[in-house]
């Protein structure tokens, strides 16, 4: 579970300005606010990271499931994908049938353009294959 939180910096502490709710393993992340303007201050690569570790969360997806989609959507195949991740390609396999469930698909092509609709995957990656 993920919650998120807002938070001052006091003392060489966070305090919490809100309840964190409890259930099992909960991660926090904090959002440190302006003292003056009280606006959050957040970078905008901050926010699209937040975003999408809050949509992977929600979707039951790790940064691997991710990763897999990532290179899947360069047209890496299962093989490729597999000797680049150090894996068997039978894992590789078995990941993307889990995240096909995840996604509610059953191609890698619905797969990546299912993780493109819902902002886990950058659209303009799947025309440019740039890994950068």
């Amino acid at each position: 579970m993920l919650a998120t939180v807002r938070g001052k910096y006091e003392s060489s502490a966070v305090k919490l300005l809100e309840d964190v709710p409890y259930r099992n393993r909960v991660e926090v992340l904090v959002t440190f606010l302006d003292q003056e303007a009280w606006v959050s201050v957040i970078s905008a690569d901050q926010q699209r990271t937040l975003r999408r570790v809050v949509k992977e969360s929600r979707l039951g997806l790790s940064a691997t499931d991710v990763l897999v989609l990532w290179l899947a959507q360069r047209g890496r195949t299962t093989g490729e994908i597999a000797e680049r991740m150090k894996r068997e390609p039978k894992t590789i396999r078995n990941r993307l049938s889990r995240v096909y469930k995840a996604l509610g698909v059953t191609t890698r092509g619905a797969a990546v353009a299912k993780a493109v609709e819902v902002g886990l995957l950058d659209p303009l990656k799947c025309i440019t294959g740039d890994e950068k």
